[in-house]
Formats: C-alpha cells, sequence, structure tokens
C-alpha cells in the first residue's frame, strides 16, 4: 500500500492544475556538471561529479534551488530538476528523430 507521502506522489490523483514546465532550454544548457573536490567536512578532498547550486538558481531562479541566510541552501527541488532533465531528453529525441526522417 503506497501512502500519500511516499511513491503515490507520483500519481495523477494526487495533483491539480496540470500544466507543461515554462522550459527554457538555454537555461538548461548554461548549467554545466562539474568535477570537483569537496571541502565539507569528513569529505575534504574527496573528487566529486556534480553541479553547483548557484549556477543551478542562476538558469532557473527560485523555482529548483532556494537559498536563505548566510548563503546557504535552504530548499533544493531533485523531482523539479529531473522533469526538466527529462524534458531535455524529450526535445532531444525529437531532434534525433526529425534528422532520421530527414526533416
Amino acid at each position: 500500500v503506497l501512502s500519500a507521502t511516499g511513491s503515490a506522489k507520483f500519481l495523477r490523483r494526487y495533483k491539480t492544475n496540470l500544466q507543461d514546465i515554462p522550459y527554457d532550454r538555454t537555461a538548461f544548457h548554461s548549467v554545466t556538471p562539474r568535477l570537483f573536490e569537496s571541502t565539507i567536512p569528513n569529505e575534504e578532498g574527496t573528487q566529486r561529479w556534480g553541479l553547483i547550486a548557484e549556477d543551478i538558481q542562476t538558469a532557473f531562479g527560485d523555482t529548483i534551488i532556494e537559498f536563505g541566510e548566510n548563503n546557504r541552501v535552504e530548499n533544493f527541488d531533485t523531482r523539479g530538476l529531473i522533469a526538466v532533465m527529462y524534458q531535455e531528453i524529450k526535445n532531444l529525441k525529437s531532434e534525433i528523430d526529425e534528422l532520421r526522417n530527414g526533416n
């Protein structure tokens, strides 16, 4: 049994006012994945792959990431970021299909 606080959140019946994402491909492509060394205590020097929070906020505003006092991340909507990435994959697939079909 799924609860409303678990996986059921993805079900249509728990959503209203469904709309397409106001998606900006230019913003998406302005965020660059990076290889970096962490400075977080207990992870210092560990190499990681990831995105930079400030870059995400510049690209998408407070929709995906919000900063609070002392420039600390208050909210990071990973589902929102996944939705944007999914939309870009769909856009790229459409472009590939058009190229394959000679359009």
